[in-house]
């Protein structure tokens, strides 16, 4: 089993950096595609799990509590991740909060004469998300199941914007929408490996933006009120990897997750009030349009490192599939891969 492990490992650490050379970051789709609560719970195992690689003296059995730095980095979003959790006997409560300190766009500069590319950016804290769990060991099969729930709070600024040359851009720093999720996973101990199994469904939220303009006609002043109402698609996500518990307090964890976003769609209305109550009001309903969702999958490679009650983890994700349900978008669907640092520190 050992060396079927290892084996795995180097297989799909070299799978991994043989895709580097074939990354196109010039467009970004991360957000849209893989949500900050999918990458919340697909990247985080239950606290039980994790402090297994932890051992002290002292430890409580009934009792923890973690907290921990993380960073991830990509072309285009730069993230810096609070993460919190605590575990009450059978029972996991979980937060992470996360501060967006660079998040940009790359475009053309025409003012000048030539397409020099430049970069606008912003930063702020982004959406919060906040979890709840369920687990317990099935000692007959050395398993280990979590049934957890978690929301996506809509902290973040969605209206925030860069600016270039007094030009303004929209750069949302979150999706001003409360999204729910419901999972489980499932790990399975033989050894020093570690096989682990997850399954996701994350609910998206509506987003409403209202846009108001002052306007005039020939009947006189009135407001277009602008209502734009987006249903975004839900997601379905699978993940499957393995850590392996090597010598000198290394670890090396590998896994793959598919992911599928269902279509979503586009409602518009715009009323038109008058200033004078005389004059009646005017609503024009657009026909909804389609959003059309895509599948991915990702692949994960990381290496820890533990020391008494201190964790620390580098590793790196690369994007290998996207697929748009619109044929016409296949072409506009590539994303960035991400590298991330987490370290975790046990208080109790």
């Amino acid at each position: 089993m050992r060396t079927l492990v290892l084996m795995l490992v180097l297989a799909s650490i070299g799978f991994v950096y043989a895709q580097l050379g074939d990354i196109d970051d010039s467009v970004s789709h991360d957000d849209e595609i893989n949500s900050t609560t999918a990458e919340t719970v697909i990247t985080s195992d239950p606290i039980t799990i994790t402090g297994l690689s932890q051992t002290t003296e002292d430890q409580n059995k009934d009792m923890d509590f973690v907290v921990g730095l993380e960073s991830n980095l990509s072309r285009n979003k730069k993230v810096i991740n609070i993460p919190l959790a605590y575990r009450w006997r059978n029972f996991g409560f979980n937060a992470t909060v996360p501060y967006i300190y660079e998040m940009k766009i790359t475009g053309n500069d025409w003012s000048t004469g030539d397409a020099k590319e430049v970069d606008v950016t912003t930063s702020g804290l982004g959406d919060v998300f906040v979890g709840a769990s369920y687990g317990n060991f099935y000692e007959p099969y050395d398993l280990y199941y979590d049934i957890n729930a978690g929301v996506k709070v809509p902290t973040g600024d969605k209206d925030a914007k860069g600016e270039y040359d007094g030009w303004e851009y929209d750069l949302p720093l979150g999706t001003d929408s409360w999204d729910i999720n419901g999972g489980v996973s499932l790990f399975k101990f033989d050894d020093n490996a570690t096989l682990k199994a997850k399954l996701l469904f994350i609910y998206k939220g509506p987003i409403e933006t209202i846009t108001e303009v002052e306007l005039s006609d020939i009947l006189g002043d009135y407001t277009e009120i602008t209502t734009e109402t987006i249903t975004q698609g839900s997601q379905f996500i699978t993940d499957f990897g393995f850590d392996y518990r090597w010598k000198y307090r290394l670890s090396f964890s590998s896994g793959i997750s598919f992911g599928w976003n269902f279509d979503g769609e586009r409602e518009i209305a715009i009323k038109n009030d008058y200033d004078d109550a005389t004059i009646a009001d005017t609503t024009v309903e657009n026909d909804p349009t389609d959003i059309f969702g895509k599948s991915f999958a990702d692949v994960r490679q990381s290496v820890n490192y533990s020391i008494s009650i201190l964790d620390f983890v580098f590793g790196i994700k690369v994007p290998i599939y996207t697929y748009s349900n619109d044929d016409t978008l296949i072409a506009e669907t590539q994303r960035n891969f991400s590298v991330f640092f987490k370290t975790n520190y046990k208080l109790f």
